[in-house]
């Protein structure tokens, strides 16, 4: 991925999707809906979707996706990224945390 394009630009994640027993059928589940316009890919209307997660935990990356244009959606994970890319998380943060985001970001 190009440097300079990689941080001025809106760049598209791929979240991960957990699917506890608990969740909703994909059918009734917002976080089903939520991550078929994310990945692409269409869910099942009966297999149980939880949350959707954003971040680098290592349970379930977000990844960046690159097509350059030509939809050849290379993709490299968040943490892969922030680690490449220090600086857009400002000093403080990545003396405390490294290139894990001190959060997880659940829906």
């Amino acid at each position: 991925m190009e440097e300079d394009s990689i941080h001025h630009s809106l760049q598209k994640l791929h979240c991960s999707v957990k699917n506890y027993d608990w969740g909703l059928p994909g059918q009734l589940s917002q976080v089903a809906k939520l991550s078929e316009l994310n990945s692409g890919v269409q869910f099942d209307p009966m297999k149980p979707y939880a949350e959707l997660w954003i971040g680098t935990h290592e349970s379930g990356p977000s990844f960046l996706v690159n097509d350059n244009g030509g939809g050849d959606g290379e993709t490299v994970s968040l943490k892969d990224w922030i680690f490449d890319n220090p600086d857009l998380l400002g000093d403080k943060v990545v003396q405390k945390w490294g290139s894990d985001l001190p959060f997880l970001f659940k829906h």
